[in-house]
């Protein structure tokens, strides 16, 4: 196998991957647009929200990421960008479930 070939494997498992996620995001709000009233709101503002923000979060994290990392390290992507959105990841989620139980 010579290294277009591994390559373009790994954009395919990556476009897979990235796929899937969405599927699986899509199941667990596709019924919460359904509920009507504040919560329905409020899902449509955070589902524009990421839509938006995540282009630009991408291409802030693919730069950083550029300038910190040796290109021939193949783990140190994913090791930067759990160092970089876990923290703001476990926080939403907080505050997530908190909003849900408060309101």
């Amino acid at each position: 196998m010579g290294p277009l070939l591994i390559s373009g494997l790994r954009r395919l498992v990556g476009l897979v991957w990235i796929g899937a996620w969405c599927a699986v995001l899509w199941c667990v709000f596709w019924p919460w647009r359904h509920l009507g009233g504040l919560v329905d709101d409020r899902v449509r503002w955070l589902e524009g929200l990421v839509l938006g923000l995540s282009p630009i979060l991408g291409f802030s994290l693919a730069q950083s990421s550029r300038r910190k990392l040796d290109p021939l390290t193949g783990r140190g992507y994913a090791i930067h960008v759990r160092r970089l959105l876990y923290p703001a990841a476990i926080l939403s989620a907080i505050a997530f479930v908190l909003a849900v139980l408060l309101l």
